[in-house]
């Protein structure tokens, strides 16, 4: 979901955006949130995406998904590793993807490894280059699906 550190001190106690600074910092190391930006270089009014391990919300962007650390693997090749990404990004995304050369879109090289999950997220190009309904089903079910794609 997009959010700026301002709307996330308004929710919580938290007055001292260093100390909520932290806390995310510290979320993101676990991997139970994730964030493409460096948190520490984050203003009060920058936008960004927020990303949580449990479920994904109906606002987000659908450009990264989690795996378990103890089920995370690797595979050599493509076919194999793209059946992994699936199952993973369909249990968090109430979409089924109808072909996986959608994954060639994500940094499958360089995930973003925390202690607990592990985070798959489009590359910069990915980003640019598709049309959600060409890869996926079900993208009526996901509320404000034009803001999916920018």
């Amino acid at each position: 979901m997009e959010i700026t550190l301002r709307q996330i001190k308004q929710d919580y106690p938290m007055k001292n955006i260093l100390v909520l600074k932290s806390y995310l910092q510290a979320q993101k190391k676990k991997g139970t949130l994730f964030i493409k930006e460096t948190i520490s270089e984050l203003q009060e009014s920058t936008i960004f995406n927020l990303y949580f391990y449990k479920i994904a919300s109906p606002n987000s962007k659908i450009d990264a998904f989690p795996v378990p650390i103890l089920d995370f693997q690797i595979y050599k090749n493509k076919i194999d590793q793209y059946n992994f990404m699936k199952y993973y990004f369909e249990k968090y995304y109430p979409l089924t993807v109808r072909i996986n050369e959608f994954f060639e879109l994500y940094n499958t090289k360089h995930p973003f490894v925390g202690t607990d999950y592990i985070w798959f997220s489009m590359s910069r190009e990915g980003t640019k280059k598709f049309i959600l309904s060409d890869f996926l089903i079900g993208i009526g079910k996901v509320k404000n699906a034009e803001k999916l794609q920018e």
